[in-house]
């Protein structure tokens, strides 16, 4: 944040604030202090962001990039915490293997859930045809042919979502697009929340946000400084058009 010249800043490193001071800090530090009682630093707007990702492994701390700021975690270790519920799990598997699964799955003769190795949790990728595709599709293909750009390859095994990564042609059935984000939406698999790279806020947040509006003694501007986001921002999840499925 640009600072003004000759303004005063905040006394709370490592907030940016200018401007009128009460006690030494910021309006948004000192209300943050004097409502929780504890050291401003703290508060959600001056969480900080670290210089490259967290996840140490091998003795080696990862340099890339940090693409989750609430997380610390740069896109590759985000999406194995997403996919796996740990940052530093990896998955190997021998060349060839998953296409062999790929080929059985499409015969099946089972009605249980069937999942590619090195796959669990998530859902595998697989080339045929000269493209990279999901595993599901591929599978479809192999049995019934390409169903076209314009069509999706969905689950009905575990409530729709297919979240256990099964390929099980019995599972698996063809309809929209708009049909396979309603399914992702309902079995909250879609990159919402505090699931989302760029995501500013928690949950906790949110609900406190919601919580402590009061027109005229809590403002929407009061929040969104001490949270660190626009009063905009603030103002949609009071109405509801931002953070609608989270129930307080």
């Amino acid at each position: 944040m640009a600072q003004r010249t000759g303004a005063p800043l905040c006394g709370t490193p490592p907030c940016t604030n200018t401007g009128r001071l009460v006690g030494g800090r910021c309006e948004a530090c000192y209300r943050y202090a004097r409502r929780h009682g504890v050291d401003p630093a703290t508060r959600p707007g001056l969480r900080p962001v670290p210089a490259s990702c967290t996840v140490t492994e091998d003795g080696v701390r990862c340099s890339g990039a940090v693409a989750n700021r609430l997380r610390g975690l740069c896109k590759k270790h985000d999406t194995r915490r997403r996919r796996h519920g740990d940052p530093a799990a990896k998955t190997r598997t021998t060349p060839g293997a998953v296409m062999a699964f790929l080929r059985d799955a499409a015969h099946a003769a089972t009605d249980n859930c069937l999942v590619p190795p090195g796959a669990e949790g998530r859902g595998a990728l697989a080339r045929y045809a000269g493209k990279r595709r999901t595993a599901a599709r591929v599978v479809w293909m192999l049995r019934h042919g390409d169903p076209g750009a314009d069509v999706s390859v969905l689950h009905r095994c575990n409530g729709g979502s297919g979240t256990n990564g099964c390929v099980n042609i019995r599972h698996l059935y063809a309809d929209t697009p708009a049909q396979n984000s309603r399914d992702m939406v309902e079995a909250e698999r879609s990159n919402r929340g505090e699931d989302r790279p760029d995501a500013k806020l928690t949950e906790d947040d949110v609900r406190a946000i919601r919580r402590r509006y009061v027109p005229r003694v809590v403002t929407q501007q009061r929040l969104a400084d001490e949270y660190g986001v626009d009063q905009t921002t603030v103002s949609a999840i009071i109405r509801r058009e931002k953070w609608a499925w989270l129930a307080d």
